[in-house]
């Protein structure tokens, strides 16, 4: 008896309609088919009557994030229909646990660490960034979620969609939607209050930052005054603190002066003007690596050694001037030296193989 027998489909009505999906759970080792309650809705657009199927996303958790494959992206699977794959999408550092029905299914062929839920789903063909309705998924839809699940990461795989992304088709493409995006390259988290204290961050870790169709990503100009152009992608921290109230707490869980420290020197900068700040992701922009000490030294910099000169001026000139003869590579190297000498007497082992950001150039 199969698992329809054993569930058939729930009646359809005039909110809801009924769909298979298949979920990959945190803490069982096999992947469940369920039927997800998608919200109808009905409306008037130039008197066009529009339907469309909101799927049910709610046990993921925060926020979703989507790949979708089609015939174009999976050729030896033949589909005429549209494969969705729904996750967290800040999965790897958002406190999520090891998905472990991934873990047993693809044993030696795990090459990422795969956290959190996962749903998949499908829809007819269409070039829309989300579908308008779904169908049932088939059985032999879950081997080209399987099959990307041991591709990702494994760089000897000629299909591993995030390497070869940019040279396949539009639509049709593996595409990566609504709050996930192409990762970028390795960079450095800059954590806010909140995620310190409801989360267990450090203030600054490593990690792979991602292109978010919904981040401000702002191009960070004072160090560019030096020879480094670092990129600044705001992650949205509030979504991940669960039910705490904010407006009760007695300080700003987003408050970031490390931030505000990189950032308060762009002309027209929308990150200085973001209340608190909130979590950053820190890359290069020549996409070379940089690590949590070279940031944290970069931010000791400017809050230690060039805020102190910079508002005591009285002129933009005097202020230029500051600018010009404190971002230099020779006093910053010096400042780097120093502090990686003070850290490492503070015990702060992770400071004995620090190198300078230079040194990657």
């Amino acid at each position: 008896m199969n698992f329809i027998d054993r569930n058939p489909k729930p009646q359809d009505n005039e909110e809801n309609s009924f769909k298979l999906g298949l979920h990959f759970p945190v803490n069982s080792k096999q992947p469940k088919f369920l039927w997800l309650a998608n919200k109808i809705e009905v409306y008037k657009n130039d008197d066009v009557t529009v339907y469309k199927e909101k799927l049910n996303k709610d046990f993921l958790g925060y926020g979703r994030g989507s790949l979708s494959f089609s015939e174009a992206h999976n050729p030896p699977f033949k589909l005429n229909h549209c494969i969705w794959l729904w996750f967290r999408p800040e999965f790897l550092f958002d406190g999520s646990e090891e998905n472990q029905c991934l873990k047993e299914m693809l044993q030696r062929y795990q090459h990422h660490d795969w956290r959190g839920p996962f749903l998949v789903v499908a829809s007819p063909l269409g070039d829309g960034s989300s579908p308008d309705k779904y169908q049932d998924i088939a059985l032999a839809d879950a081997r080209v979620v399987v099959q990307h699940f041991k591709n990702y990461g494994n760089m000897t795989s000629k299909t591993n969609e995030m390497s070869e992304l940019k040279h396949l088709p539009s639509y049709k493409a593996a595409r990566i939607i609504t709050d996930y995006g192409c990762p970028l390259g390795d960079g450095v988290r800059i954590a806010c209050l909140g995620d310190t204290k409801f989360l267990g961050f450090q203030k600054f870790t490593a990690q792979n930052i991602y292109q978010e169709t919904r981040k401000v990503v702002e191009t960070c100009q004072i160090t560019m005054r030096m020879g480094i152009s670092l990129d600044l992608h705001y992650i949205d921290s509030k979504a991940r603190w669960g039910n705490i109230d904010v407006e009760t707490l007695d300080f700003d869980p987003e408050e970031n002066n490390e931030v505000w420290h990189l950032s308060h020197y762009n002309e027209d900068s929308q990150v200085s003007t973001w209340s608190g700040h909130g979590s950053v992701g820190v890359l290069r922009r020549d996409r070379r690596e940089i690590t949590p000490e070279q940031v944290e030294a970069i931010c000791l910099y400017c809050q230690h050694q060039l805020y102190p000169a910079v508002k005591v001026c009285t002129s933009e000139e005097q202020r230029e001037s500051v600018v010009k003869s404190l971002m230099t590579r020779g006093k910053f190297e010096k400042f780097f030296k120093l502090t990686k000498e003070e850290m490492i007497k503070k015990g702060n082992t992770s400071w004995e193989t620090a190198i300078s950001p230079f040194s990657a150039l």
